[in-house]
């Protein structure tokens, strides 16, 4: 019978809890990437995103044959269990400004840019030539 993808995890050795609590603004490959390897360190990572849903980016992103649906949900659920905060549905600026992320006590550490938006300023639209 199989198993589930979350059953099948185990959860890194971390070292021990610091008191630094720390912002990450998006939960793209980065962010998350940002936030597993800061929980390991011992420090408390808060990803904030700006969608509602908790992973949409890895769901549309990549197609379901290279990377399942269960097994996201598994590694984000391995990230809570590790002390991670996920907050969905905040837009910084907008719902949530960087002063009062400092008062909440959290440093910002990164502030990964979305796939698409270094794509377009990597690479602007051209006009075609007449």
């Amino acid at each position: 019978m199989p198993t589930s993808a979350t059953s099948r995890r185990s959860l890194p050795r971390r070292v021990p809890a610091a008191s630094q609590k720390i912002a990450i603004i998006g939960a793209g490959p980065a962010g998350l990437s940002c936030a597993y390897y800061l929980a390991e360190r011992g420090y408390k990572p808060t990803v904030l995103r700006k969608t509602s849903a908790r992973a949409a980016c890895w769901y549309t992103a990549f197609p379901s044959y290279k990377l399942q649906k269960d097994v996201v949900d598994a590694e984000i659920e391995v990230l809570r269990q590790m002390g991670v905060d996920i907050r969905c549905g905040v837009e910084v600026g907008r719902d949530i400004t960087l002063d009062t992320l400092r008062r909440e006590g959290l440093r910002l550490s990164t502030w990964p840019l979305a796939a698409r938006t270094a794509a377009a300023r990597a690479f602007p639209a051209r006009t075609p030539r007449a």
